[in-house]
């Protein structure tokens, strides 16, 4: 019998536990409660636990929303019969679900492919979810992914504390006795072919570079789509020739996605870069390469990806989008413009208000920065709790000398982020800093100084942007 666990979200599994693994080669409309009808991936995997049971789980994945739902065998500690015929249920389950599966053979491949395997299917780690892509992170980066800090070893199965708890009431065993070991280090990837140094990161980037890089990523939540645009898995069974071909380039292009999601923008480099050796104009390994050059402060390299990338799908809005970004913060506005109006028309974008940020943006840098207001207070009509907007406008409206529309935009920014319970904890010291500094000049443009200081002094005492708040402060009449 197989019944829902709610707790759990992954089944964190290493190499040598897992018997049987099913995937399927079709994704059937599914509804999953709470996150409605979509597409839908199912996983069938039995694992063996040091003490001999075995457990049967059903994983269904929603790529889209990230929704996740996982069926576990009751009882879950089975003997070898009990899990065959578990291991039937589950195939006729998810047969009558419409799904058509395929068995990877998952005992039969050597260790590095068992790895890939494991790092190209997603029930192995936490769900990396659509973040609230509304405010970037601190800093200027991009939403966090919700993608677990997870070192090599525990991508491919070694287990966090929290983790072997999570698989102890699975019904896998936790933590290893040691006399079984940790599953071996895949070992550093092989050096990158597109110029970037194996052994170092790019240079450190000096202050101002930093600052402009972060308003660069806050400009479109980088992070937010590191997930989206990844190719579906090719799932079709193991196998030579050009079936095992591109079963190990979609493997690289998850890993791949996986080091942008937690940073490791060097790793990511390496990895796509096999994907590249083997398909040059593979759209995804493209944009990865785009976004992790940009992440390192490279725009060169970064735009000619991300141009390589809409080269190699016109129809792809996500590379438009931050190509676009690209071309705003080196002045080539006009053509961003272009960009973006495309991107808006593409009616299947996940993240249009991006793009209408992003596009207003381009018309302020243009000088045209009624347009850009007009633009800004619209998407906020609709997506009051976009917070990256009322920042942005908050600096396109200072820089329209419209005061009432900064101090306005500020308050809009303090109700629905700063002090909403579900947005609030993403929301730094340096987005308010940036909104009391802007408010303090506009209410000082409007001769109320005693408003102006009171936001200059919560400006300071918010630490970023600390020595202009207080340099406006002292400008003050007492």
């Amino acid at each position: 019998m197989l019944k829902v666990d709610t707790t759990l979200s992954h089944i964190p599994a290493r190499r040598e536990h897992v018997v049987g693994l099913f995937e399927s080669i079709n994704q059937p409309l599914v509804n999953i409660p709470g996150h409605g009808t979509a597409p839908t991936y199912a996983f069938i995997l039995g694992t063996r636990n040091d003490q001999g049971h075995f457990t049967v789980f059903v994983y269904l994945w929603q790529k889209e929303s990230g929704a996740v739902v996982i069926y576990v065998s009751e009882p879950r500690a089975l003997d070898r019969d009990g899990y065959r015929a578990e291991e039937e249920e589950a195939l006729r389950f998810v047969e009558s679900m419409g799904f058509l599966v395929d068995n990877v053979h998952f005992a039969t491949l050597p260790p590095h492919e068992q790895d890939s395997v494991m790092a190209r299917i997603p029930l192995f780690r936490p769900p990396m979810r659509v973040p609230d892509p509304f405010l970037p992170g601190p800093g200027g980066q991009g939403a966090p992914t919700g993608l677990a800090s997870l070192d090599t070893n525990a991508l491919f199965g070694g287990l966090s504390d929290a983790d072997s708890e999570l698989f102890r009431r699975a019904g896998v065993s936790g933590r290893p006795e040691p006399m079984m070991g940790r599953a071996p280090d895949p070992g550093p990837p092989p050096a990158p072919t597109s110029g970037t140094s194996a052994e170092a990161e790019a240079p450190p980037l000096d202050e101002d570079a930093r600052r402009r890089l972060g308003r660069l990523l806050a400009m479109f939540g980088v992070l937010a789509t590191v997930g989206l645009g990844a190719s579906a898995c090719t799932t079709t069974s193991s196998g030579g020739g050009q079936e095992g071909d591109s079963r190990t380039v979609e493997s690289h292009v998850d890993l791949g996605n996986q080091q942008l999601a937690r940073g490791l923008w060097v790793d990511a480099i390496r990895t796509f870069d096999l994907v590249i050796e083997e398909d040059e104009g593979h759209r995804d390994a493209l944009r990865g390469l785009g976004l992790a050059y940009l992440n390192l402060g490279r725009l060169d390299e970064a735009e000619g990806y991300y141009r390589r990338a809409v080269a190699a799908d016109a129809k792809w809005s996500m590379p438009k989008n931050e190509l676009a970004v690209v071309l705003i913060e080196r002045g080539q506005c006009a053509e961003a413009e272009k960009l973006l109006e495309q991107v808006l028309k593409d009616i299947f974008y996940v993240t249009p208000e991006y793009a209408e940020h992003n596009l207003a943006r381009a018309l302020a840098c243009q000088g045209r920065l009624a347009e850009a207001e007009k633009r800004l207070d619209n998407l906020l009509l609709k997506r009051p709790y976009f917070c990256l907007g009322y920042l942005t406008l908050a600096q396109v409206s200072q820089d329209a000398k419209h005061p009432e529309t900064t101090i306005q935009a500020c308050e809009d920014f303090s109700k629905n982020c700063e002090q909403n319970e579900q947005i609030r904890e993403q929301v730094s010291p340096e987005h308010s800093a940036q909104c009391h500094l802007r408010a303090g000049l506009a209410y000082a443009a409007l001769g109320d100084v005693e408003s102006a200081r009171a936001a200059f002094l919560r400006c300071n005492s918010s630490g970023p942007n600390g020595r202009e708040c207080k340099r406006s402060l002292e400008l003050l009449p007492p």
